[in-house]
């Protein structure tokens, strides 16, 4: 077993240990200034529901069994939101949601302690056209929206109650539609389709982007992007045909990225558009959204992947996102076309078994689980 492979096993069984501990996981208000909510339910997942035609969507609320898996909605029901949201993000401190939607700007919701959701003073809060994703820095001082259409990212800080404040935008490309931000909030790297990868510097005073190089697609198009859980590769998604995933290693000091000696690993599939690493940084999944598959990787010491046994797994109809949960047991994807979330078991060889899925009002377009 490799050096690092060994360190994450042991912090995972730290921290699963700890999870045993009454009050090991509270909420922690105040830290960073984000959030704002009452401290929440031990277990949450929220989902995007979008409309085709660009009017207004809401999100889906579920309880989460932290021994099945199993999502169970909530009696009250959708969420209304501004906009068709697109990609949804919760602060560490599982107090407040952000979601980021077509013509509807980034909308914020305090997440009250059953989970509930209550929309932040003053959203939605004005981005770019056709803000496709969101991300927050780790420190949960920062947020930041991949705008498609006006090519760029809008930058925010976070307040108090989850206000957001803009301090400005920086060019992203072209069409960028993924974000990622390594653990340490050093760089956020951007997927923007035919203009590669762009790698940015982040300000830890003000949150600003400053960019540091642009990555061609080694393959395709740049259609998603993925930070391993220490910081050491990045993997991004090539949107064609046939799809494949590129690894990188990554400069811990500047977030600059080489390939490694594998490069590309083919997904057996056609244009995969979401990367969901697990928490020990030891498989990875590409949902393959015109092949309605979702491919599985174990992620080997020197960051190349190896396709799991049985990969690619059936999905429902056009898989757009998908994530693990804390504690690595399952994974969750949804559906578009088929307006379902689904939830699989993962195995202790990443193999994925025992799909079920939930119904959703309308096209599901992201998932979010909390630890």
């Amino acid at each position: 077993m490799s050096t690092r492979r060994a360190v994450l096993l042991i912090l995972a069984s730290a921290l699963l240990t700890l999870a045993g501990c009454e009050g090991f996981f509270t909420s922690e208000k105040g830290d960073g200034g984000g959030g704002g909510g009452t401290g929440v339910a031990p277990r949450l997942a929220y989902v995007a529901n979008a409309a085709q035609d660009l009017t207004p969507g809401s999100i889906s609320p579920f309880a989460v069994d932290p021994n099945s898996g199993n999502l169970t909605a909530f009696a009250s029901g959708a969420v209304p939101v501004n906009g068709s949201p697109n990609s949804l993000a919760v602060d560490k401190n599982v107090t407040v949601l952000y979601v980021a939607g077509r013509a509807g700007g980034v909308s914020g919701f305090q997440i009250n302690s059953d989970g509930s959701l209550l929309a932040v003073a003053g959203s939605p809060f004005v981005a770019g056209m056709d803000p496709f994703a969101v991300a927050i820095d780790p420190s949960t001082r920062f947020l930041y929206v991949a705008n498609k259409l006006s090519a760029n990212i809008s930058i925010f800080t976070i307040g108090t109650g989850g206000i957001l404040t803009s301090v400005g935008t920086i060019i992203a490309g072209l069409n960028p539609v993924g974000l990622a931000i390594d653990k340490n909030a050093v760089n956020l790297y951007a997927a923007s389709s035919s203009a590669g990868t762009y790698v940015y510097k982040i300000n830890q005073n003000d949150g600003t982007l400053t960019r540091v190089d642009i990555v061609v697609p080694h393959s395709g198009v740049s259609s998603a992007v993925a930070v391993d859980p220490i910081g050491q590769f990045v993997y991004v998604a090539n949107g064609a045909a046939p799809g494949a995933i590129d690894a990188y290693a990554r400069n811990a000091s500047t977030g600059d990225l080489t390939l490694t000696s594998a490069a590309s690993f083919p997904t057996g599939g056609t244009n995969p558009t979401a990367i969901a690493i697990d928490p020990t940084g030891t498989h990875l999944y590409a949902t393959n959204q015109d092949s309605n598959t979702v491919a599985a990787f174990t992620i080997n010491a020197d960051g190349s992947l190896t396709k799991v046994t049985g990969s690619p797994f059936v999905t429902g109809q056009m898989p757009t996102s998908a994530t693990v949960d804390p504690s690595g047991k399952f994974l969750y994807l949804t559906n578009f076309n088929s307006a379902t979330v689904s939830v699989y078991n993962i195995g202790p060889d990443g193999a994925l078994t025992s799909r079920r899925d939930a119904q959703l009002p309308t096209n599901a377009a992201a998932v979010v689980v909390t630890r």
